[in-house]
């Protein structure tokens, strides 16, 4: 029965050429079978569970660089959700997908039935079939609740939330650290995947797509994560920005689950390279230049002309109005520049506008004036007392201007506080003009398909991207190859351009 649906979908796809009707049309032609799986009526949450979820998603938006804005792109995901959503036996569901302006490896959903894709995650990826794999994963986690307890476990369980939901909302402090706690973001528990496995197995199969190509979206998130640690200094999968609910798992785990569904189809099943590779040519792979450029652990913002370094094994993401910086344990630090009309006594600001809150609770303490590179600006730190433990805040301010202020906050656990002590005062002093060299703007890279020509080899093609280090390791990552592997023929390979 498999088989002639594959064929069914095949032959259709091929007619309809490519990108998102081509997915549509495969599934009318082949149909589906139903799933076998729990289903939910609603989302598994209280109404205050969700008002809370709701309120979030804005956040999460914004967070990851706010909503990538290619239509072709979003309608060929938002295609390929309710494909698998039919394909899942539930075809009353409505999940929305969402794509982040975020170079972030990462895909994860919400309780309230939304699933958000990074182009980063869509860049790491190499063909439509695993595409299919990392949303049907994700649909089937909204099935079986395991996101709605993701949510619980880390709103009860992480101290950095629990903290930051002690600042006063609306306060520049609540605004800065909300990105250094919010629960979601928390890593998640790969125990709560298990079951998940054989469902978006079952359903990539239903809806014409070979299951093997979970287990290879796996292997290419743990070469690009790997790739990315090495180049910042970082453990791959650490930072909750770049985390994935695949992370963590061995890929046999994923073989297993493929294994127990007994597939046999008598034909192979859709995997769709080139069609996949066309659609994401030309994606931006750098962070969205008006919010800075990252090089290794150096954040620069040519429009403010400045420069940091943030602490080794930390990962420096920046937003609209704000740069955070993640680290392990729960730590992490962030930084924005405001303008100013009136330049204000630094250790009265801290104290009256930054840090006040901490002087109202009376735990502000150490407050005493600076220089960073030969600018003002005054520091003072504060600890909050949690269930879960003491959280560190460092609150520093630098008048980087006649009429702008650098504000940082940085934040540990209370037991890491002395270990982070000396790196996080190189990382406040660090903060520096841009030096004439620095402040060009380049151009942002991007994903670039390409066929080998005669002779080109995977070290050709790696010399001729934009990257300082890591070239050739970069191109095996991106293509989701093994180091050592040869050039197919005729096969289209992304590389990186400006």
């Amino acid at each position: 029965m498999a088989s002639t649906k594959t064929v069914s979908a095949a032959k259709a796809r091929k007619r309809a050429g490519h990108g998102a009707a081509a997915v549509l049309l495969a599934l009318l032609a082949a149909g589906c079978d139903s799933v076998t799986s729990r289903g939910i009526l609603g989302d598994g949450l209280t109404s205050q569970g969700r008002e809370a979820v709701v309120q979030t998603i804005p956040a999460t938006v914004d967070e990851f660089g706010g909503p990538y804005s290619d239509v072709n792109l979003q309608r060929y995901v938002q295609t390929l959700v309710d494909v698998l959503v039919r394909a899942s036996g539930s075809p009353d569901w409505t999940i929305k997908a969402i794509l982040l302006n975020s170079p972030a490896v990462n895909v994860f959903s919400m309780p309230t039935r939304e699933i958000l894709v990074t182009r980063g995650m869509l860049a790491a990826l190499n063909n439509e079939a695993e595409l299919a794999g990392v949303l049907a994963h994700q649909i089937a986690m909204i099935n079986n609740g395991s996101i709605t307890r993701q949510f619980e476990a880390a709103r009860l369980q992480s101290p950095g939330v629990r903290a930051h939901a002690m600042l006063v909302p609306g306060t520049v402090l609540a605004r800065m650290t909300r990105f250094l706690a919010a629960p979601h973001l928390v890593p998640f528990d790969p125990q709560l995947t298990v079951g998940a496995d054989p469902v978006a197995v079952r359903m990539m199969a239903n809806a014409g797509y070979d299951p093997a190509a979970l287990s290879t979206a796996l292997s290419a998130l743990q070469r690009s994560s790997s790739v990315e640690a090495a180049d910042q200094s970082i453990e791959p999968g650490v930072d909750p920005l770049h985390y994935t609910t695949l992370y963590g798992r061995e890929e046999r785990v994923l073989v297993d689950a493929i294994r127990k569904t007994e597939l046999k189809p008598a034909t192979p099943l859709i995997a769709d390279r080139e069609v996949y590779l066309q659609s994401i040519d030309g994606l931006p792979v750098d962070h969205d230049s008006r919010f800075g450029t990252v090089d290794g652990r150096t954040y620069r913002n040519v429009a403010m002309g400045f420069a940091i370094d943030v602490p080794p094994g930390f990962r420096v993401v920046p937003f609209q109005d704000l740069v955070v910086a993640r680290g392990p344990s729960g730590t992490g630090l962030a930084m924005d520049v405001i303008r100013v009309d009136q330049l204000p006594r630094l250790p009265i600001y801290v104290t009256e506008v930054f840090g006040r809150q901490f002087v109202n609770q009376g735990v502000m303490r150490g407050l005493e004036p600076i220089k960073v590179n030969g600018k003002d600006g005054a520091t003072a730190s504060a600890r909050l007392e949690t269930s879960a433990g003491p959280v560190d805040y460092r609150l520093v301010v630098v008048r980087f201007a006649k009429d702008r202020l650098v504000r940082m906050v940085f934040v540990s656990p209370g037991d890491l506080t002395q270990t982070l002590s000396l790196d996080y005062r190189r990382t406040g002093f660090s903060l520096r003009e841009l030096a004439p060299g620095e402040a060009q703007q380049l151009p942002p890279r991007r994903v670039q398909i390409v066929r080998p020509g005669f002779g080109e080899t995977f070290e050709v093609l790696a010399a001729r991207m934009p990257y300082r280090t890591l070239q050739l390791e970069r191109l095996f990552a991106l293509n989701g190859l093994a180091p050592g592997a040869e050039i197919a023929p005729a096969e289209s390979l992304k590389t990186v351009r400006r």
